[in-house]
């Protein structure tokens, strides 16, 4: 009997640890209550065009509290469109899930934003025209069940997109040219 009822007791603390566990969620807006520091825009590269339409993308990176490195966080959530009129805001309100941080606790996060060439890049690391915001950590997560408790991207802001050149690796016949190349330089100074 004293087994059994250990058994039912540890079930119930389990399922409830596991429930005060649950994993928060933040809401993807940019365009916060002018008590959070209202619409956050994100201008294009030349810093005075606002963002709009379905050209652009934004998804958000995550990390543990207190992070700094934008390296060593991770993508999270849907990539996001902006929406049609170009106010730099994200369209819509999608609730995004922070995988193993708790309700109330606090991520580091990071938005980034970036060309699509209409609809042909599919992610910040592969665009050529980008940017991202500064890495803040946020206000306690959500809770997905309760829409009020939501945590918003208080903390963000405004950011351009800049060119950013993508340099090829080096191919073996280029390396293989470069060495010749170099040692026919240094047979002709012999």
């Amino acid at each position: 009997m004293k087994k059994k009822l250990f058994g039912i007791v540890l079930t119930l603390c389990l399922c409830a640890g596991s429930a005060a566990a649950a994993d928060g969620v933040i809401l993807l807006s940019n365009n916060l209550e002018a008590g959070d520091g209202g619409l956050q825009p994100i201008f294009n590269t030349d810093n005075t065009t606002k963002l709009g339409g379905d050209g652009f993308s934004a998804q958000l990176y995550f990390g543990a509290q207190g992070t700094t490195d934008p390296m060593s966080l991770n993508v999270v959530g849907p990539v996001v469109a902006f929406i049609g009129a170009p106010i730099g805001a994200l369209l819509g309100a999608d609730t995004v899930t922070i995988p193993g941080i708790s309700v109330g606790q606090v991520a580091a996060l990071q938005l980034r934003a970036w060309d699509n060439m209409s609809g042909t890049i599919n992610s910040w690391e592969a665009a050529t025209v980008r940017g991202e915001s500064n890495v803040f950590d946020s206000q306690g997560l959500g809770d997905s069940q309760n829409p009020a408790t939501q945590g918003k991207l208080v903390g963000i802001q405004s950011f351009q997109l800049e060119n950013v050149a993508m340099i090829p690796e080096p191919s073996t016949v280029a390396l293989g040219s470069w060495a010749k190349m170099t040692a026919n330089c240094k047979q002709s100074w012999a």
